[in-house]
Formats: structure tokens, C-alpha cells, sequence
């Protein structure tokens, strides 16, 4: 049989290194696009060899991020308690005269949590 030739970049083969790349970018906020450029890859070809990176880092980070809010909150911190109740728990009846540094950053958390 004759074997043809295939023209193009040869396969990428993904590594250890490169998934670990490809999810810490996810939960940067990276774009595929720009992941994708980064390995000098096409983005079909970031999602084909990917995809499982792609979908379950940003939840993986969030899943993490609010274990260490929980243990926080358990250990004592009032601020951390108050954030978990407010966002889990829809606690709303909280009485603060201004918003302070933290309230800023938390709701820019949030928002930028469930985007």
C-alpha cells in the first residue's frame, strides 16, 4: 500500500506540562485563542486534545477557592463568614455605614465568578 504523505504542522501530543499550562490560563481568564496561540496550535486543536482542561479548571479553582473560604470562615473570620453568608446562605440583612476595600473586592470576586 502507498502510504500518503499528510501535509501541515505535524499532531500536537499533548503533555503533563502543557495540560497544567492549558488549566492554569482557564483560570486565568485566558481566552482559547489566546491559549491556543500560545502553543502555536490551532483552537480546534486546543479543544480536541483539551477539552477536559478547558471545562473543569474554572470549576476546579472556584471548588478550591471556597473550601479555603469555608476553612476561613470556620476558623473565625468574621469577614470570610460574612462573604460565605452572603453569597451561599442569601444572607442580606448585614448593616455596614460604608462600603470598605474588602466589600469592593469580593463583589469583583463574585462578579467575576459567575461570569
Amino acid at each position: 500500500m502507498n502510504e500518503k504523505k499528510k501535509g501541515g504542522s505535524p499532531e500536537h501530543v499533548p503533555t503533563p506540562e502543557s495540560r497544567e499550562k492549558v488549566a492554569d490560563f482557564t483560570c486565568a481568564g485566558f481566552t482559547q485563542t489566546d491559549i491556543a496561540q500560545y502553543f502555536g496550535i490551532d483552537d480546534k486543536t486546543l479543544r480536541k486534545h483539551y477539552r477536559e482542561e478547558l471545562d473543569k479548571a474554572k470549576l476546579e479553582m472556584i471548588r478550591g477557592l471556597s473550601q479555603n473560604a469555608y476553612r476561613m470562615a470556620l476558623g473565625g473570620s468574621e469577614k470570610m463568614t460574612e462573604f460565605l453568608l452572603r453569597t451561599q446562605g442569601r444572607y442580606t440583612n448585614y448593616k455596614r455605614e460604608e462600603k470598605t476595600t474588602t466589600d469592593t473586592l469580593l463583589e469583583t470576586l463574585i462578579e467575576k465568578l459567575s461570569d
